[in-house]
């Protein structure tokens, strides 16, 4: 993150001093902060969902896997491998609304321990990364509640 942050403020400082043979006041430009770079990690990562689980499953096919692996999977080992200090890789299972809360509890939480074998067969290191549930309680917007867009992972960072 340290490495990060000093490239953006080099940016900054480069951009406001282009084009400029003389000293001027520049305006002071700070580096992103720890929040902006998380936030930006986490929209990275909200891109790498895998989502179409079949109704009542707990994996995905391996044609499904292997075109989430190959579209995916180099992007979420490079953020995998720079967290910044003090967080950590969570995944988190979704379902749709069909089912019992109870079932669909525990089918989340499957799904999301499902990927994070699948992260350490591909050689992810996975001992820090965390798992969470989170049933049918946040649905995608504009899906139909039953939709297999809502049956998903998600990834994210989180404060350790």
């Amino acid at each position: 993150m340290k490495k990060l942050l000093l490239v953006a403020a080099i940016l900054s400082m480069v951009a406001v001093n282009c084009g400029s043979a003389e000293k001027k006041d520049a305006p002071v430009v700070s580096a992103p902060s720890g929040d902006t770079v998380v936030n930006e990690i986490n929209q990275k990562l909200l891109a790498l969902t895998a989502s179409d689980f079949a109704k009542g499953s707990k994996t995905l096919t391996t044609a499904q896997y292997d075109s989430w692996k190959k579209n995916n999977l180099s992007v979420l080992k490079e953020i995998a491998k720079n967290l910044p200090k003090g967080y950590v890789l969570t995944i988190t299972g979704h379902t749709c609304i069909l089912g019992s809360e109870t079932v669909n509890g525990s089918l989340s939480i499957e799904r999301a321990k499902f990927m994070k074998s699948k992260l350490s067969n591909e050689g992810i290191n996975t001992k820090g990364v965390k798992t969470a549930g989170k049933s049918a309680t946040e649905l995608l917007s504009g899906e139909a509640s039953d939709s297999s867009k809502n049956r998903r992972v998600v990834f994210s960072i989180t404060a350790e």
